[in-house]
């Protein structure tokens, strides 16, 4: 894969921009990609060959999934760990966190626009007291390993089935203070492993 680096008005101090090409990998089409706003030409050469590189790596290639949070989780995720051998009451309690704990605080948000940094701002809410529909001056925190868990199933599942190029909740951790929590069910290991 080729791309360029060009400026589109020649001129010392003015900025640089690239371009290159990716094949969309839900679709396969070729699109053109460009981005500008490098100070200097050597920054965007380095810009160039990492976009160059994700792009071939797949990285890029994934189309942001255009539904919601709360569109994938209750619509799609939930709806295919019933058909699982899970057991009503683990399929229950997944609903109920991604019902009170993730879709309340990031449900809105499209799923393709979900970082690794909003993640962090959910657990840092579920460890804050009073924001939470636990009562005053209780936090989350029995429920954030869970939650942690639970998201970063669901998203694992966005990833293999092409809706996001990588899992934001991997990267984060829910910290110490979660581990106060009970583990998860036998359920969570077994939907992994799905």
């Amino acid at each position: 894969m080729q791309g360029r680096v060009y400026q589109p008005t020649p001129g010392e101090g003015q900025p640089w921009s690239i371009a290159y090409h990716s094949a969309d990998w839900v679709s396969g089409a070729r699109r053109r990609i460009s981005r500008s706003g490098f100070s200097t030409q050597e920054e965007a050469e380095a810009a160039l060959a990492r976009a160059v590189a994700d792009a071939e790596a797949g990285a890029v290639a994934v189309r942001p999934a255009q539904r919601s949070v709360t569109e994938f989780l209750e619509g799609e995720w939930l709806t295919a760990l019933a058909s699982k051998d899970l057991g009503p009451e683990v399929v229950e309690r997944y609903r109920s966190v991604v019902e009170q704990w993730i879709v309340p605080h990031v449900g809105a948000m499209e799923l393709g626009r979900l970082t690794p940094k909003t993640i962090e701002g959910l657990y840092d809410t579920l460890r804050a007291p009073s924001t939470t529909t636990q009562g005053p001056e209780q936090s989350a925190l029995p429920n954030l390993r869970l939650t942690a868990e639970v998201l970063r199933m669901a998203l694992g599942q966005a990833v293999s089935e092409g809706l996001i190029p990588r899992n934001p909740a991997d990267v984060v951790d829910p910290g110490p203070d979660a581990d106060a929590d009970p583990a998860p069910s036998r359920a969570s290991g077994e939907a992994r492993n799905q």
